[in-house]
């Protein structure tokens, strides 16, 4: 592991008061790198800007955080005197790995940043089911729709490499297939209510 990528290990884990980093940038790190591998792409500067992906989030919260960690990591990456051309790389994979259409994808670098968050959160259903079961008020139904809808948008707007597919595909089907086997049985008990 070469020394910035420490530093920044560092900085990210004591800023990190959420656990964002052992239950997602962790495993961002672990695919971006991976497909840094598969796609014959700068594996140093993708695991910096995995590691950074959501600085934003954890220091500002999730609006707009792709911008905010964008902006953030550019500092820092200054701060190291981190070579120019590989910061706007960083920065724009940053800015666009949320998969929204406003901020689309500039090189295949950015797609590996986005396919490796994508691929995180099928590692994760547990903690989104948890996560969703919160945000609806335990409505154990609305919870498994939105999981289901999310884990749907990362697959077919986050997960556009071939390598990306090939990675997730059994995660990613097997969870659909738990997660509306679940909402069937749930909806046929609710039906006969």
């Amino acid at each position: 592991m070469s020394e910035i990528i420490k530093k920044i290990e560092r900085l990210v884990r004591d800023e990190d008061k959420i656990q964002l980093f052992n239950n997602h940038i962790s495993l961002v790190i672990k695919y971006a790198r991976r497909l840094a591998l598969d796609e014959n792409e700068d594996v140093e500067a993708i695991e910096i800007a995995a590691l950074l992906h959501d600085l934003g989030r954890i220091r500002y919260g999730g609006k707009e955080h792709n911008l905010t960690g964008a902006k953030d990591a550019k500092e820092i990456l200054e701060k190291e005197n981190y070579s120019p051309d590989k910061i706007e790389k960083i920065c724009n994979a940053i800015i666009s790995h949320g998969g929204e259409k406003e901020f689309p994808v500039k090189d295949k670098f950015g797609e590996i940043l986005r396919c490796a968050d994508g691929l995180s959160h099928h590692d994760v259903v547990p903690l989104f089911l948890t996560f969703n079961l919160k945000k609806t008020n335990n409505n154990l139904l609305e919870a498994l729709q939105k999981l289901i809808k999310k884990l749907d948008f990362e697959w077919n707007n986050k997960i556009t490499l071939d390598s990306a597919k090939k990675t997730g595909s059994e995660k990613y089907h097997s969870a659909i297939l738990i997660l509306k086997s679940n909402l069937e049985i749930i909806q046929e008990v609710n039906k006969n209510d």
